[in-house]
């Protein structure tokens, strides 16, 4: 799996980016996508995840906190 940190999130639109490791373009992502996020819980930018790449739609899936913290 890719991993990558959240570079950006709107807590409004469920949406954010994630900027890929590997040096790609960011990689949208909405809240439905992160598997272990629950209630209350707030995503932080810098925080590192894993995810998959839907093909099709060109966004992520499957996203997955590798590290429980961020600096946002």
């Amino acid at each position: 799996m890719p991993e990558g940190e959240i570079q950006s999130y709107d807590p409004e639109e469920q949406t954010g980016f994630i900027d890929p490791d590997d040096d790609g373009d960011p990689i949208p992502f909405s809240l439905d996508a992160v598997e272990d996020y629950h209630a209350g819980e707030r995503l932080s930018i810098g925080q590192i995840v894993v995810y998959e790449v839907d093909d099709i739609d060109e966004e992520a899936i499957s996203v997955r906190r590798v590290s429980p913290g961020g600096y946002g």
